[in-house]
């Protein structure tokens, strides 16, 4: 594993481990009639995912600016239609469950989303250096 993988390793499973936590607490004190009993699956699907496709952009962020771009830019939307297709199959499944899933999967991207944009800016940015 490259050096510059294992703190995005770290950062990922340690965001998991929060949310993880805190949906817990979520869903035993004020938010149980909307408990999802896919939650933890959801988090490890994110979690895969995140580090799958980050691993890939470390492959590609010493690549001319524009090929970076291109390629990251048809990562994200490769990545986007996919959980929109994936988060449509489970709400059309599972329509009593809908608005929380669309709520949680939502805050989950979106963490998920953050450290993702946040780390590889980082390393492009330490690339650019060298």
């Amino acid at each position: 594993m490259k050096p510059a993988f294992l703190p995005f390793l770290k950062k990922s499973a340690a965001l998991t481990i929060v949310l993880f936590v805190l949906g817990l607490i979520a869903f035993k004190t004020f938010a149980g009639q909307w408990y999802l009993p896919v939650f933890p699956y959801l988090l490890l699907a994110f979690f895969l995912m995140s580090l799958t496709i980050q691993k890939y952009l470390y492959k590609i962020v010493g690549m001319s600016m524009l090929k970076f771009s291109s390629r990251f830019m048809g990562i994200t939307m490769l990545k986007l239609i996919g959980l929109l297709i994936a988060a449509v199959v489970y709400v059309l499944l599972n329509k009593q469950d809908a608005i929380a899933f669309i709520v949680v999967f939502f805050l989950v991207y979106v963490a998920f989303s953050a450290i993702e944009v946040y780390d590889i800016l980082m390393v492009a940015e330490k690339k650019q250096e060298h």
